[in-house]
């Protein structure tokens, strides 16, 4: 058989065992409330994965010191359920971010996040007391929201407070519960070339309402997506202690697939020289046969013929 074909089919071989063995992963793993890397009921790793799987690039802000480019372009921020306040700087920073294009998700229901609306000049206000509504599942704090804007769909919530609007400049209501109660849930206001989203529910991210709420997760995602989207895990009271686990993945990321296939046309394309340098040896052992045939006065024929014995 030609050497280029079995050099050819021991790569093509080589390249779909690694596709389809399973990819080892380090990942972080946390128990606080509402991280992206919380894989418990309270936790939002549910989220993270949507948000990987339609984001290029996934950054968590772990700590006070992370940092996220304000001039950024086509990028998100997401901030779920914060209770440390933000600093003047950190909402200047957050004023560029916004003016530069980028997009700002922010999921509160306590108001904690009031100073950023009044710094911005927005005339938006979370209000942290519980709606009611008659439209509700198993128990009345499990709100079903029936009015969304350009959605085809429903959120359910948990203890959802209530956003004010003073006025409509610049400022569209999403996501209403219904006529009865009439509240804000969720606010999208415009800002410099950017947008700002409000959420009056941090839960509807949690991932114990993920299964519930994964369409209306990807919509979000889907309409307000980056090359980059930043989750600001850094803004809690609470500790987070983060573990190193190491898992696999079986259905391997295309990414990595497409690198894979990638090196391999690099090995196929550079095979052809690899078979010259081949040749070229196998030319020199015949001249070097030469020269011991004339050295020590044999014949090149019965020389060749004994070499060609022990290669058998």
């Amino acid at each position: 058989m030609n050497t280029k074909y079995i050099l050819f089919t021991t790569y093509i071989v080589i390249g779909l065992l690694l596709a389809s063995l399973p990819l080892g992963i380090s990942y972080l793993k946390t128990n606080q409330e509402y991280n992206v890397f919380n894989f418990n009921n309270n936790g939002c790793s549910n989220f993270g994965k949507i948000a990987y799987s339609y984001g290029e690039k996934i950054v968590p802000l772990i700590n006070m010191d992370s940092k996220y480019s304000v001039n950024s372009k086509d990028s998100v921020l997401i901030i779920i359920s914060p209770d440390i306040p933000y600093s003047d700087d950190e909402i200047n920073n957050m004023k560029k971010f916004l003016e530069n294009g980028n997009t700002v998700i922010i999921a509160d229901n306590k108001g904690k996040t009031n100073n950023i609306y009044n710094k911005l000049n927005l005339s938006i206000k979370i209000v942290p007391n519980k709606v009611n509504d008659i439209f509700y599942i198993k128990n009345e704090n499990l709100i079903i929201t029936p009015y969304i804007t350009n959605f085809n769909g429903n959120i359910l919530l948990y203890k959802p407070s209530e956003i004010i609007v003073k006025n409509n400049i610049n400022n569209t209501v999403l996501v209403k519960t219904s006529k009865l109660s009439n509240k804000n849930i969720v606010v999208k206001s415009k800002y410099g070339n950017g947008e700002l989203i409000i959420l009056s529910d941090p839960n509807i991210f949690v991932n114990t309402l993920s299964p519930y709420n994964k369409k209306f997760l990807e919509y979000l995602i889907k309409n307000y997506n980056g090359n980059k989207i930043y989750f600001d895990e850094s803004h809690r009271s609470t500790v987070a202690t983060y573990d190193m686990i190491t898992g696999s993945i079986y259905n391997m990321p295309n990414n990595f697939k497409y690198t894979i296939l990638l090196l391999l046309g690099i090995l196929i394309y550079f095979s052809k020289y690899l078979l010259l340098k081949l040749e070229n040896i196998l030319s020199n052992e015949k001249i070097n046969l030469k020269k011991i045939s004339k050295k020590y006065n044999i014949e090149i024929d019965n020389l060749e013929l004994f070499v060609d014995k022990l290669k058998k």
